[in-house]
């Protein structure tokens, strides 16, 4: 199996997208959404993912520890950044 690709943002619009296209391609993908009770929405609407997990990507130091602990051995085939940012 090849090395999965993270993609962070997939709950919705491009990341959403993306992901489908990923998984369709063949691509083993990993995504993330921003809160733990979206997960179950976004496995039922992107089938074939390989794991889906909660990362709060507004958190710098929160984002560096959870993949560090979660990516510390497991080669990423690259990573996507699809979530949205705002101050507000």
């Amino acid at each position: 199996m090849a090395d999965p690709i993270l993609l962070i943002g997939a709950r919705g619009g491009v990341g959403a997208e993306a992901a489908r296209m990923l998984v369709a391609s063949g691509e083993s993908v990993i995504a993330t959404v921003r809160d733990a009770d979206q997960i179950p929405d976004v496995r039922a609407a992107i089938p074939g993912l390989r794991d889906v997990m909660a990362l709060d990507f507004r958190n710098a130091d929160a984002v560096a520890s959870v993949l560090k602990e979660r990516f510390q051995h497991t080669a990423l085939g690259g990573v996507i950044v699809c979530a949205a940012l705002s101050p507000y």
